[in-house]
């Protein structure tokens, strides 16, 4: 795959900023003009793999993944954590019969999964507010929640989250490519460097 990525695109390396997929999701950040010859190019170049696509909204918002990502006024890119509208908020509740470690994992993971996605300390605050206003609502003790996210914050060492910042240009945008009738694992790449970066 990574091979036919960089063949097919060859021909809009000047308009392509980034080329980024994990497993069967690919991201793209290409001048809006380029945007329907690029996937016309792709879905004529093998016929055993097509591909749909979605653009940004209005506001800059895509989401890929776990993430909602978001194009800022400077040219750089922040990710938040991204929710279908089917969300319910509802979790294992405190008083099913699991284990107190499944319960315990779960406030962990959450809180984790808030670290490694949210790119700004102030969007990390927020969101962990809402997992503990949602962790009330299934029932789990104030106290328990708190000494949870605690114990996560003290072990889970910083990373630097951000997603390589693309030059600021305002033709540029972006747009998910979701691969179709085609899945093969590989890491997330781009023209001439690999990154072992999960968006």
């Amino acid at each position: 795959m990574d091979y036919w990525g960089e063949n097919a695109l060859k021909p809009f390396r000047s308009s392509l900023k980034c080329w980024w997929r994990y497993v069967d999701d690919t991201l793209l950040i290409v001048k809006k003009n380029d945007t329907e010859k690029l996937f016309s190019h792709i879905n004529r170049h093998v016929d055993s793999i097509k591909f749909t696509m979605e653009l940004e909204n209005e506001i800059g918002e895509l989401p890929k993944l776990d993430c909602k990502l978001q194009r800022m006024t400077d040219g750089s890119m922040k990710t938040t954590i991204y929710k279908k509208a089917t969300h319910s908020g509802r979790f294992l509740d405190y008083h099913s019969a699991h284990p107190l470690s499944v319960k315990r994992g779960l406030i962990q993971g959450l809180a984790d999964r808030i670290r490694r996605l949210i790119t700004t300390p102030e969007d990390q605050r927020k969101e962990i507010k809402v997992l503990f206003k949602m962790l009330l609502e299934n029932n789990y003790p104030k106290e328990f929640i708190k000494d949870n996210i605690k114990k996560r914050k003290m072990r889970v060492k910083p990373e630097n989250n951000k997603i390589e910042e693309c030059k600021k240009q305002s033709q540029y945008h972006m747009k998910m490519i979701h691969q179709r009738q085609f899945r093969e694992t590989s890491k997330i790449s781009t023209f001439g460097q690999r990154l072992n970066r999960r968006i």
